[in-house]
């Protein structure tokens, strides 16, 4: 009996022992590699008016451990995922194609990615030449990566759109006062996105006065402006955004008193036009 008991005792401390030793059970996933912030594949970026304003993007890798060993992740400028983006989103609307920023414009830092041995990202640098961008047009550089030693590439998240907005003296927060279809709707507070020295964007008139926890879609819910020389301003659609320029009233921009007075019509799903006239006064 006291054989059986001892046996028993010497199995439960056996057992303590053995739980109390870690089991390594080595990588449990794939080691997958994707760029970050591309799930939408337009990245938008601020940069200053420089001739070599500098930016980034990130290459991680997926895994229950980090990288035992380097890994290079190739890359490339994707002139086709451009040229794709832009005839899905706008079709024949070419005015409004993003444009591919020249190649004289920008330089890489290096020749590809390297995710370092025991780190989970690595860094592509770049310098940009935003002095030299048109005012008028909105620049992308697209990036692909299509290669990696020792992993695999997303299928989803391997390309960026990165967009380009130059910081401009008309982004910021205004205070708008808005009417719709004659009835005025109050004020409340609006904030302008720079697309370019002279380009901004700007929230539809209707996803301005919504509360602070709902958020606005870039894909639908803005519109976008071009300031001319003269301050006259030049409205278009954005993306899935169907808005009209007023032709009876001209949208134009105060630049003494930094007031923005816009007309314009938006259709509504029916086909209808709603008319809005608007006006915002930085803060």
């Amino acid at each position: 009996m006291k054989k059986i008991y001892f046996l028993a005792i010497l199995g439960i401390a056996s057992l303590f022992t053995s739980c109390s030793n870690k089991v390594d059970f080595g990588e449990q996933y794939k080691k997958i590699v994707y760029i970050v912030n591309s799930k939408d594949a337009l990245y938008y970026a601020q940069h200053d008016a420089t001739n070599a304003s500098k930016g980034n993007i990130s290459v991680y890798t997926t895994g229950s451990e980090l990288p035992n060993q380097d890994i290079r992740v190739s890359y490339k400028v994707d002139e086709k995922a451009l040229d794709s983006f832009n005839q899905k989103e706008y079709g024949d609307r070419s005015e409004l194609y993003f444009s591919l920023i020249p190649k004289e414009l920008y330089s890489f830092e290096t020749a590809d990615v390297t995710i370092k041995k025991g780190e989970p990202y690595g860094c592509l640098n770049f310098t940009i030449n935003t002095l030299a961008l048109l005012p008028n047009k909105v620049y992308i550089l697209p990036i692909t990566i299509y290669e990696a030693q020792g992993a695999e590439i997303s299928e989803n998240l391997h390309t960026i759109l990165y967009v380009i907005q130059i910081r401009n003296i008309y982004a910021g927060n205004y205070i708008s006062s808005c009417t719709i279809n004659g009835t005025a709707k109050g004020d409340f507070n609006k904030k302008i996105t720079a697309a370019s020295s002279k380009k901004i964007l700007l929230p539809l008139a209707n996803k301005s006065n919504m509360s602070s926890s709902s958020t606005l879609d870039y894909n639908t819910d803005y519109y976008q402006i071009t300031i001319n020389d003269d301050n006259t301003l030049l409205l278009e659609p954005y993306l899935q955004s169907i808005i009209h320029q007023d032709t009876e009233t001209q949208s134009y921009y105060d630049s003494e008193e930094r007031i923005f007075y816009i007309y314009y019509n938006m259709e509504d799903k029916y086909g209808d036009y709603i008319s809005i006239k608007e006006i915002l006064k930085a803060i």
